[in-house]
């Protein structure tokens, strides 16, 4: 399970008031220890609270989005942030993910070049393990510390899942005063 973009960034608290963020905390902690979300999205979750810059650039992400009517489209509205916000020198990007059975309609693609927004789409093969692969902690003679997957201990992936994998990247003049402000900086 990763973090839904479409409405649930305000709906979550993220933006608001700080006992909402703490909340979010609580709820997110909860997901990792019941097994709902991995390491991978505990650690995406961990940096877009701590980071007020981000949260606020998620939402005026999403805002931008749906101003361009890109929520019409099919099934747009699944993407899952798996990555980002990524903040380059022109433009702030986003990587979301989409269940094969739900990709989205990539029609869009022409309304969003009219406004300088960039989509590329990549479909992905994921391999779903029973159990995560046994990782060691090596250290060599110089002391170098390095981290390394045990071949022996590596099992076996049970079945593979197709995913769509989608970059946005918005130019930075679209984003609110006081972000641009901040970014420029």
């Amino acid at each position: 399970m990763s973090l839904p973009v479409s409405k649930s960034l305000k709906r979550l608290g993220f933006g608001q008031a700080k006992e909402h963020k703490y909340k979010c905390a609580f709820f997110i902690i909860f997901l990792f220890l019941t097994k709902k979300i991995g390491i991978m999205e505990l650690n995406l979750y961990k940096k877009i609270l701590n980071s007020k810059i981000f949260i606020d650039i998620l939402i005026d992400f999403e805002d931008i989005l749906d101003k361009n009517h890109i929520y019409v489209y099919d099934n747009w509205e699944r993407g899952e942030l798996i990555d980002g916000p990524k903040i380059t020198k022109y433009y702030i990007s986003i990587l979301l993910r989409y269940p094969d059975k739900y990709k989205p309609d990539f029609s869009v693609k022409e309304r969003l070049k009219k406004n300088n927004i960039l989509i590329e789409k990549k479909k992905v093969k994921y391999y779903i393990y029973a159990k995560e692969p046994q990782i060691k902690n090596v250290t060599d003679i110089m002391g170098t510390y390095t981290r390394t997957v045990d071949v022996d201990a590596y099992p076996k992936p049970n079945y593979y899942s197709y995913y769509w994998l989608v970059e946005i990247k918005i130019p930075k003049k679209y984003f609110s005063g006081s972000i641009y402000a901040t970014l420029i900086s």
